[in-house]
C-alpha cells in the first residue's frame, strides 16, 4: 500500500535542504516522498530530488588565498647589526639608535648615550585642578588638606594649597566666623599632615655630562618658625619636596629634594623659585611628592604653603661645563627673553656648593 505524505514548509529535518533550496513559493514540485513504499528510503528520495532540480544557485567568490594577506610583520633580528638595513619608525629627539630586543626578536629604538637635549617632562600649573595627583591625608575631616586655591599663585589663576581653604590657615581647631581661634591657647587643635603626589614619569637614560635633569617649582611659606632648645635651633612644621622611587610599590624609597627649614620656614610673603636636582635617578621611574607635616597640634596658625608651576625638564648643560649645567665658575649664557632670570639656579639639594641648571625661570610680576 501506497503511503501518502502531505507535501508543505514543515518537512522533516532530512528533506530541510532541500525544502530551503527550492523554496515554499508556492511553485510546484515534486513531491519527493510520492510512490515511496518504504519510509526508510525517504533520504534516498531527498537527495534524488536535489540531484534532479534544476536550480540557477548564486556563485560565491572562491576563498582567497589569506596567506597572502597575512602580514609577515617586523623583520626578526638576533643583534644589534641586524638592524642596519630595518627602518623601525622615526623615533623622538636622542631615541634613534636601533637596536635588536632580544626578547622579541624586533628592531626597536633606544636611547643614543651621547645624546643631550632640552626636554620638559612634566608639568603641572594646577589651573585645571589637582588632575592627577593623588592626596594622602590621614586626617580627613579636620578641614586642613591639599587643594587648589586662588588665594595665592606665582603664574596665571591657581596654585596648589596646603591648609583651611577657607581661612587660609593650617590651624585645625575650633574659629569664630572671622577664622579666629576660640580657645586662645588652642588647646582644642592636632596635628595636621597630609601629601600631594604626582603622576609617575621616566628619566631618560640621557649622557649626564652632557644633560641636567631638574625640577623646578615656585613656592610661597608661612608656617612657623624654628624653636630654640638648649641652644640649637629646631624645625617643627616642615614643608618638604621629595622624589619617589618605584611609586605605589612595596619597594616604594623616598629622598628629599628640598625642606622649608631652609628657609626659616618663610619666603616673606612672595614666591621664591626652587629647582632641584633629579639626576641620581636618571634611567629611572620616579614621582614628586608635595608633603607638609605639622608634628604637634600647637603653634599651627600660620597660613601654610602654596605650590605653583611645578615643572621637571632635561637640558643640555652649558658650553665647556660638566654635570651640574652651570656653577660659580661656569655662568649661563642669557637667552636674551623678557622677564627671565639668567643666574645659575643653585640646586637646593646641590651635591657641589653653588651647582645648578639654567633654567631661565620667568619672573613673578615682571612686566
Amino acid at each position: 500500500m501506497t503511503r501518502g505524505v502531505r507535501w508543505s514548509c514543515r518537512v522533516p529535518v532530512v528533506a530541510v535542504l532541500a525544502a530551503s533550496i527550492l523554496g515554499c513559493s508556492g511553485n510546484s514540485m515534486k513531491n519527493p516522498y510520492e510512490d515511496v513504499e518504504d519510509p526508510t528510503d525517504a533520504e534516498d528520495a531527498v537527495e534524488d530530488a536535489i540531484a534532479d532540480a534544476s536550480l540557477d544557485l548564486p556563485v560565491g567568490d572562491a576563498p582567497a588565498d589569506s596567506s597572502a594577506d597575512v602580514d609577515a610583520g617586523p623583520p626578526r633580528c638576533a643583534k644589534d647589526e641586524d638592524c642596519a638595513n630595518v627602518d623601525p619608525g622615526v623615533g623622538e629627539e636622542c631615541r634613534q639608535r636601533k637596536y635588536c630586543d632580544l626578547e622579541t626578536g624586533v628592531c626597536e629604538l633606544t636611547w643614543q648615550a651621547d645624546c643631550c637635549r632640552d626636554r620638559e617632562i612634566l608639568s603641572q600649573g594646577f589651573e585645571g585642578g589637582l588632575g592627577a595627583w593623588t592626596v594622602e591625608d590621614p586626617f580627613k575631616g579636620d578641614r586642613v588638606t591639599w587643594s587648589v586655591s586662588q588665594h595665592w599663585k606665582a603664574f596665571g589663576a591657581s596654585s596648589a594649597y596646603f591648609g583651611d581653604p577657607a581661612c587660609h590657615t593650617y590651624y585645625n581647631g575650633a574659629m569664630d566666623s572671622g577664622c579666629v581661634p576660640t580657645d586662645p591657647k588652642g588647646l582644642d587643635a592636632s596635628r595636621v599632615t597630609a601629601s600631594l603626589t604626582s603622576p609617575s614619569f621616566e628619566l631618560p637614560p640621557l649622557n649626564l655630562a652632557k644633560t641636567s635633569f631638574f625640577v623646578s617649582f615656585d613656592v610661597w611659606i608661612a608656617a612657623e618658625p624654628p624653636i630654640l632648645t638648649d641652644g640649637q635651633s629646631i624645625q617643627l612644621d616642615l614643608f618638604r619636596v621629595f622624589a619617589v622611587l618605584n611609586p605605589g610599590t612595596i619597594s616604594e624609597t623616598t629622598k628629599v629634594i628640598f625642606t622649608s627649614a631652609a628657609l626659616g620656614n618663610t619666603t616673606g610673603d612672595r614666591f621664591i623659585h626652587v629647582v632641584g636636582d633629579l639626576s641620581e635617578w636618571r634611567n629611572k621611574t620616579i614621582a614628586l611628592r608635595l608633603d607638609f607635616d605639622s608634628l604637634d597640634p600647637r603653634d599651627n596658625h600660620f597660613e601654610g604653603v602654596y605650590v605653583d608651576e611645578i615643572r621637571v625638564s632635561t637640558s643640555c648643560n652649558a658650553a665647556g661645563a660638566t654635570a651640574p649645567g652651570c656653577s660659580p665658575t661656569v655662568a649661563c649664557v642669557p637667552d636674551s627673553v623678557p622677564c627671565t632670570e639668567d643666574s645659575c639656579q643653585v640646586f637646593s639639594n646641590a651635591v657641589l656648593q653653588g651647582a645648578g641648571v639654567c633654567d631661565h625661570p620667568l619672573l613673578v610680576d615682571c612686566g
